[in-house]
């Protein structure tokens, strides 16, 4: 039972995680969608027809899944840092400046590589879905009619 609740705490305490992240990055997230959507309701018109279509709809919900996960977790080794930094400044240790530079280092390094994953997968999510969409919504392209006669040949009169 203890294990049960630690973990329905846990998913939880990750909602909301993800939701301040979410806020936290939301002008960064805006500014990645107008790239490739010039407004909110091309946007929507993309997720509509991708939702559409069985074969890519679960690829883009692992996508946004693996997203989530970074966008989470760039908030939770920021946190994780500053805790690890608090702790080593609360207790005396003989090696307080190496282990509080080596937290710091390692928690920046992670927290930068969650930030930038998250930024990467965001981006090309955007990306894939604007090529997507605009290959399923385009009318394809009309080839101009040949000539039926053949080729032109130059005459001797010139």
């Amino acid at each position: 039972p203890a294990a049960g609740a630690a973990l329905a705490a846990a998913y939880a305490l990750g909602i909301l995680v993800d939701r301040a992240a979410d806020k936290a990055l939301a002008p960064i997230r805006r500014r990645l969608r107008r790239t490739p959507f010039p407004s909110d309701i091309t946007y929507a018109q993309a997720r509509l027809t991708l939702a559409a279509l069985p074969s890519l709809a679960p690829l883009a919900d692992y996508a946004r899944s693996r997203m989530r996960i970074c966008r989470g977790w760039t908030i939770n080794t920021a946190l994780l840092t500053l805790a690890g930094d608090l702790i080593l400044l609360r207790y005396d240790t003989g090696q307080r400046a190496l282990l509080m530079t080596l937290t710091t280092a390692v928690g920046l390094a992670l927290t930068a590589g969650f930030y930038l994953t998250w930024h990467t997968i965001t981006a090309t999510g955007y990306t894939k879905l604007a090529q997507q969409t605009a290959a399923l919504t385009t009318p394809p392209a009309v080839l101009p009619q040949q000539n039926q006669t053949g080729p032109v040949t130059p005459t001797a009169s010139g």
